[in-house]
């Protein structure tokens, strides 16, 4: 058994409790397009601040087109601002990249809401198909279809 000199002080049982007792969590989902850097400014949260009663609250974080998702840990606060730091992160998509865009000369892809990303036909603005959850595999439906229309 170790000498009494070498251990630790006990922890106070009053700093001890059950999480949902000491900070509160919250899920949102973030409107399309809106960037990282936007839900670090303070400011982002001016309408919800005063429902969060204390620092050390988290925050879930899910972008609306699925590109990320993340934990915000509130690490100070006040009724009309928050500061936020982010825990824990991962972008769920690949960003499109410049060839996909090129190829693109007919048809758009547009995040749609409830609809999901669409492919739109760039001569009448038809909906082609949407429901495409993945903003990849929409560019990349689109690319197909822009190369059967070259064919």
């Amino acid at each position: 058994m170790p000498d009494k000199s070498t251990r630790p002080q006990a922890l106070n049982a009053t700093l001890f409790g059950a999480a949902e007792y000491q900070r509160q969590h919250f899920f949102v989902r973030i409107p399309h397009g809106t960037k990282k850097e936007t839900l670090m400014h303070p400011d982002y949260w001016a309408h919800v601040a005063d429902q969060v009663m204390s620092v050390h609250s988290l925050i879930e974080v899910v972008a609306e087109d699925n590109s990320f998702w993340g934990i915000l840990l509130v690490v100070d606060r006040d009724k009309n601002w928050l500061r936020v730091k982010d825990v824990q992160w991962a972008w769920l998509h690949e960003d499109v990249g410049e060839d996909d865009l090129a190829q693109l000369k007919d048809f758009t892809v547009k995040w749609r809401g409830a609809a999901k990303y669409a492919i739109i036909r760039n001569s009448d603005r038809a909906v082609i198909t949407d429901g495409i959850a993945d903003k990849r595999e929409a560019y990349a439906q689109a690319v197909q279809l822009q190369k059967r229309l070259a064919a």
